[in-house]
């Protein structure tokens, strides 16, 4: 799963222009992957902010898929709650 999302993260990175249908794809794809086992660890939150701040900015579309991962997870690590406190202030 880990090489399909990666395959996925690096079409959209590359794409001139996403539509909001793969975008909504994409980030549940990622957020299924992610919360497989209901925690974000160290190395979950490294592959979320490579594919979140590729372009350098976090959208609306990403922060809203953030919130909705931690609004999720059912347990989180150091490095996602900073993560989330840097991303959403």
């Amino acid at each position: 799963a880990v090489d399909e999302l990666e395959f996925l993260a690096d079409l959209r990175r590359r794409a001139k222009q996403v539509t909001p249908a793969f975008d909504k794809f994409f980030f549940e794809a990622l957020k299924s992957n992610i919360l497989a086992d209901g925690s974000i660890d160290a190395g979950e939150t490294r592959t979320i902010k490579k594919i979140l701040l590729a372009d350098g900015k976090i959208d609306p579309v990403e922060l809203k898929f953030l919130k909705s991962l931690k609004k999720a997870a059912e347990k989180t690590c150091p490095e996602f709650d900073k993560l989330y406190a840097t991303l959403t202030r």
